[in-house]
């Protein structure tokens, strides 16, 4: 925690010697935020594997919006 507090404040030590912050990257938001999703759909797919629910024949229909499920595109509701 320490280190993460004086890493903090040499990077913060730079913007004022440089006079400014620096502007963030919106595409490189864009992939974290793809990546969250993605670590989260991951992860609520491992949590289905296991579960008792997810092999009945009528899962897709019973938990995902009708709007989202079709046949085709069914890992869509994930």
């Amino acid at each position: 925690m320490n280190n993460a507090i004086a890493q903090l404040g040499d990077l913060t030590s730079e913007w004022v010697r440089n006079n400014q912050v620096p502007e963030v990257g919106w595409a490189r938001m864009r992939a974290l935020e793809f990546q969250e999703r993605l670590n989260r759909r991951n992860t609520l797919v491992k949590r289905l594997e296991g579960s008792a629910c997810a092999l009945c024949k009528e899962f897709e229909p019973h938990v995902c919006p009708p709007a989202l499920f079709n046949g085709a595109a069914s890992n869509m509701c994930l």
